[in-house]
């Protein structure tokens, strides 16, 4: 975009960049543990191409095994100190993913490292934070509502914030013209606690990854510094997790939802209102429930789990797991509420509930023990609605239509939960397209209570019609929804 756009944020990436460069490249160091009076020294180095940071041990005398390792060099809190020109670099024990040594003398112990870091982890605290992911694919962040920022001497619309906790966070991305490398960032705009930001930035990770599609997670270069526009690092955190995923399966997609409506001449105000991208409310709310709501979390991944994996089957499988976890939690949040249950007056459920256990009592001498408490937890039990009607309730309460096809996914989504389909064996190949339709609905109706819960109302990609649209089926619903 042209540099005479104004901008909201301007962005200093360069020291960042360096710093990472920096940090990855070979160092040599010294380990002092003075507690066990050793001194010996080492190498740490990144490859860029590598997932892990590899640290060779030089000894004078031999050790055979990681424990002999640890008990020889490491400290009392299972980390080992390393020291250049005055700074230290901590690796902690269970960092460690392999290890092997030599038996010649000098001996070299390599060991990989899935973290590694500058400083102690206490000189992460109460500072201004980054998390840096190098990506392969640049990202959409068209389902955001987005800000202009200055990266450098480049403005464009490649920004959108959130807020967790009280805190502000800038997502952004950004990539290199001389170098073409490019990066995921999310930044925090006040002072925290290091392990706060982290648990942030892993709720924003899951929460981008569940409404565009890609899961950004694999090489985190975290960053503190003192100073809010990052000219100044003091301290790096690296850590490695499960590989990049490009998936493309956004929940929403505002410019083609317009298109649609203008197709179907339906472009006024009514439905344009539902063609926004998602609000920073909207995005506040997603990632505050995923860090403090396990079970919303899990369904979240769940999801993102489902969209990645190759066997239909097991796509329909994880996300029956998925409704089951957001109905169940729907479900449990609203369990008070007289409309789920079959008898809606309270009173009238409690005197039947009474006079059953009074009648049970009378035959206390004819009923073992174990018997009276299994009859008496399914008497207590007896205006609790039915596992359907549990299935059900959350799309009634959120006033979500089900057409017949979904309700009928309903009710054999136990299939899926143990592994077999509607299908018999022998016409699994060739109903792949029917089962891929159905996960589709599966799909639709997971990521239709995930949304509703965190107050989102506007359009939704209904996958099924998508489906049916690529494979030339007569579609039996719109492409999109509102919800």
């Amino acid at each position: 975009m042209s540099n005479d756009i104004k901008f909201d944020y301007e962005k200093y990436i360069y020291t960042s960049i360096n710093e990472i460069r920096s940090f990855q490249s070979e160092k040599v160091f010294k380990i002092i543990n003075k507690d066990k009076k050793v001194e010996v020294f080492c190498t740490v180095d990144k490859n860029e191409k590598d997932d892990f940071f590899k640290c060779k041990i030089f000894l004078d005398s031999p050790v055979f095994g990681l424990d002999e390792l640890k008990n020889n060099l490491f400290d009392q809190k299972s980390s080992l100190i390393l020291l250049k020109l005055g700074q230290i670099f901590t690796i902690d024990y269970d960092s460690i993913t392999t290890a092997k040594f030599s038996f010649n003398v000098p001996q070299i112990f390599t060991l990989h490292l899935k973290k590694f870091h500058s400083g102690s982890i206490q000189d992460f605290d109460n500072k201004f934070h980054r998390l840096i992911i190098p990506i392969e694919k640049d990202l959409d962040f068209d389902i955001f509502s987005q800000r202009h920022s200055k990266v450098e001497s480049t403005i464009s619309l490649n920004l959108f914030e959130t807020k967790l906790d009280d805190f502000n966070y800038h997502i952004f991305k950004h990539t290199n013209d001389e170098t073409k490398e490019s990066f995921f960032i999310i930044e925090g705009q006040e002072k925290q606690s290091f392990s706060n930001f982290r648990n942030s930035c892993e709720s924003i990770i899951i929460a981008f990854a569940f409404l565009s599609g890609p899961f950004i997670q694999h090489q985190n270069f975290y960053q503190a510094s003192n100073d809010f526009d990052f000219k100044t690092i003091e301290n790096v955190f690296f850590e490695k997790k499960l590989s990049n995923i490009f998936s493309k399966r956004p929940l929403i997609n505002p410019s083609e939802f317009k298109k649609y409506l203008k197709k179907l001449e339906e472009n006024n105000d009514e439905y344009n209102k539902f063609s926004n991208p998602f609000s920073f409310d909207t995005l506040s709310n997603l990632c505050n429930i995923i860090k403090n709501n396990s079970a919303y979390s899990r369904s979240c991944q769940l999801v993102i789990e489902a969209n990645n994996a190759k066997q239909y089957l097991l796509k329909a499988g994880i996300l029956s797991i998925a409704l089951e976890t957001i109905t169940t939690l729907v479900y449990e949040e609203n369990r008070e509420n007289e409309k789920i249950k079959p008898i809606s007056n309270k009173q009238t459920a409690k005197n039947i509930r009474l006079d059953l256990l009074k009648e049970l009592s009378k035959y206390n001498e004819e009923i073992s023990e174990e018997a009276m408490k299994i009859l008496t937890s399914k008497i207590n039990e007896i205006n609790s609605p039915t596992n359907s009607k549990k299935l059900a309730f959350p799309f009634e309460h959120y006033g979500i239509t089900l057409n017949e096809v979904e309700k009928e996914i309903l009710n054999h989504r136990n299939k899926f939960l143990h592994g077999t389909s509607p299908f018999e064996e022998i016409q699994l190949k060739e109903k792949e397209t029917e089962l891929l339709i159905i996960i589709g609905h599966l799909l639709f109706m997971v990521n239709s209570l995930l949304l509703k819960h965190i107050g989102y109302t506007g359009h939704i990609i209904h996958y099924p019609s998508v489906i049916e649209y690529k494979k030339n089926i007569s579609m039996s619903d719109k492409l999109y929804k509102i919800i």
